[in-house]
């Protein structure tokens, strides 16, 4: 049970207790009254709304690093795999302009070496890039349907796309 400690009938706090409490000596002139507990109020639409955006940036922070698929083969995307793509795409593309040969093995996330050529690594690139503008559109459009939602059951139906 909950109940309220007041002191001169000023509310000091909630407490609860499975007995009704005895002041304690530090505590004289102080009550405890049994105190209904109050259901907090149902979330607004706008509150509501707040939390689902949340939920949809949270869904894509967490594909924009769990990987992405190319060439049949699973890649990561996390903070290292793209600084590590990134230098390879440089070395690519002075390959490119110096005229010369290039080419490495990519291991995929699968564990498969993947052999790939300059263009193969500037595809890779293109393709991770893809990737996370895709889910930036998605959020986007998911976060437009939130903005026109005008009750809670519109909002409960925006789900992230399968």
């Amino acid at each position: 049970m909950r109940y309220a400690l007041y002191k001169a009938g000023v509310f000091q706090r909630y407490q609860d207790f499975d007995t009704p409490p005895e002041p304690l000596a530090t505590e004289k002139q102080m009550v405890w009254i049994e105190a209904p507990v109050v259901p907090p109020p149902p979330p607004t639409l706008d509150e509501l709304k707040l939390v689902k955006r949340a939920e949809f940036n949270a869904k894509r922070a967490e594909l924009e690093t769990s990987g992405f698929m190319h060439l049949a083969h699973k890649f990561d995307s996390d903070q290292r795999s793209a600084d590590r793509l990134q230098v390879a795409a440089i070395a690519a593309q002075s390959a490119i302009l110096a005229g010369q040969p290039f080419s490495l093995e990519w291991v995929a996330a699968d564990n498969v070496a993947v052999p790939l050529d300059a263009a193969g690594i500037l595809g890779l690139v293109g393709a991770f890039a893809s990737y996370g503008l895709t889910l930036h559109q998605t959020v986007r459009n998911l976060k437009t349907q939130v903005d026109v939602a005008t009750t809670k059951d519109e909002l409960d139906l925006i789900t992230w796309p399968a």
